[in-house]
């Protein structure tokens, strides 16, 4: 018996592990989404519970038996476990999101207000002005440019 209740808990994490994958993989855009159903699915159904003295049993196993199968269960333990743990995974994704919301309205305003340039674009070069390079001899007009040429092929 014993090695057909370990098969039985391998087999639920590789099914498991396979259906939180296919429920994340097409949130993909949405992180924070993907990050809390793939949380809670991993608490919800990998999580195990002592579901008698014997043997233990996935959380939402646990505590869908005790709550409407078995009339006489004590379900203190997996009900305040699916409580503190559902609402862990919820204020850490809330948090997650917080500081990544900050940090990109920061990032933006220090941008905004310091001069920074863009995501995309690269600050002017002010020391190849038009004057400088008309003041300069042949040899340096040709190295300068030689340079910028190289800086625009990488």
């Amino acid at each position: 018996m014993e090695g057909a209740y370990w098969i039985a808990w391998i087999l639920l994490y590789v099914f498991g592990i396979g259906l939180i994958a296919l429920c994340v993989y097409p949130l993909r855009r949405h992180f924070y989404i993907a990050f809390f159903l793939g949380l809670m699915g991993v608490f919800w159904m990998l999580v195990p519970i002592p579901f008698n003295e014997v043997h233990w049993a996935p959380l939402f196993v646990t505590l869908t038996f005790q709550l409407f199968l078995d009339p006489e269960a004590n379900y203190a333990l997996s009900a305040t476990a699916a409580t503190i743990g559902t609402f862990t995974i919820l204020a850490a994704t809330f948090v997650l999101y917080g500081f990544n919301f900050g940090y990109r309205h920061i990032v933006e305003f220090v941008r905004h207000r310091f001069g920074a340039v863009g995501k995309y674009r690269t600050p002017i070069d002010r020391s190849t002005t038009a004057e400088d390079i008309e003041s300069d001899s042949d040899e340096t007009q040709k190295t300068r440019i030689e340079s910028q040429d190289r800086t625009e092929r990488t």
